[in-house]
C-alpha cells in the first residue's frame, strides 16, 4: 500500500516549489538529489522554480552562521554526510579539505554564473545547477577555477567563446552582482536563513529532510 501523502497525482492546477540553495552546501545538495531523484517522480503537476542565492551574504544579513562554526556540530556534519553515500542514499564524496572549500574557496562566483544563467538562458539553470552541484559534491572538482566555470557552460550548450565572455562578466558586471546581492535580500526578507529552503506558495520548509511536510503542503493544497 503506498501511503497517499507521497504520492500527488490528482492536481489538476499545477503547483510549484521553489528551491533556494546555493551549490557549496552540501545539505543543499542532498536536498537537490533527493528532490529530483525520488520526490519529483512520484509527484504529478509539480515544478520546481530554482532560486540561486549567496549562502554567506545570506548568513550576514540573517544574523545566522554555518553549522560548522560550532565545532561539534562541525564534526558530526562530517560524519553524517558520509553516511548518506554509506548508507546508498545519496553519491557525496567529502573533501578531505572540506572547511578549505567551504570558507576559503567559496561558490560566490558559481553563483554569479548561475544568476546570469537565470537572467539570460532560464532554460539551462537546472542543467548548470546539476552541473556544478555534481562537479563539487560527487567529483570534488573546483568551482572556483575560470576554466572550470567554462567548462560547465560548454557541458550545457553554451559556445566556448560565449562561455568565455560570460565568465569574465561575473567579475566585472554590475547587474549580475546586483541581481544575486537582491535576490538574497529577498529570501532573508521573507524568512529564509539557511539552504537548502523550499517554499510552497508561501509555506517555508528548511533542510533537505523536511520532504514530508512539503508532501503534506502539497496535498493540502490541492482540496
Amino acid at each position: 500500500n503506498v501511503n497517499p501523502f507521497w504520492l500527488i497525482e490528482t492536481m489538476s492546477v499545477r503547483r510549484s516549489v521553489q528551491f533556494v540553495y546555493d551549490v557549496l552546501s552540501p545539505y543543499s545538495y542532498i536536498g537537490f538529489e533527493l528532490l529530483h531523484k525520488v520526490h519529483l517522480p512520484q509527484w504529478k503537476n509539480v515544478d520546481v522554480e530554482y532560486k540561486p542565492i549567496a549562502l554567506g551574504g545570506l548568513f550576514k544579513l540573517a544574523k545566522n552562521r554555518p553549522p560548522a562554526f560550532v565545532p561539534s556540530k562541525g564534526d558530526h556534519m562530517i560524519t553524517d554526510l558520509k553516511r548518506y553515500k554509506e548508507y546508498n542514499i545519496v553519491d557525496i564524496n567529502v573533501p578531505d579539505n572540506i572547511y578549505h572549500v567551504l570558507f576559503e574557496k567559496g561558490s560566490l562566483q558559481a553563483q554569479r554564473l548561475l544568476t546570469l544563467i537565470d537572467m539570460e538562458h532560464k532554460d539551462l539553470l537546472l542543467p548548470a545547477t546539476t552541473n556544478l552541484f555534481h562537479r563539487l559534491w560527487e567529483h570534488n572538482l573546483d568551482i572556483t577555477r575560470p576554466d572550470s566555470l567554462q567548462q560547465v557552460c560548454v557541458d550545457i550548450g553554451i559556445s566556448p567563446a560565449d562561455a568565455e565572455t560570460m565568465v569574465e562578466r561575473l567579475k566585472t558586471d554590475d547587474a549580475i552582482k546586483n541581481q544575486l546581492i537582491e535576490a538574497t535580500q529577498m529570501q532573508v526578507e521573507k524568512g529564509v536563513y539557511g539552504a537548502p529552503t523550499f517554499f510552497v506558495g508561501d509555506e517555508m520548509f528548511f533542510g533537505s529532510d523536511r520532504f514530508d511536510h512539503i508532501h503534506h503542503c502539497l496535498n493540502k493544497q490541492q482540496h
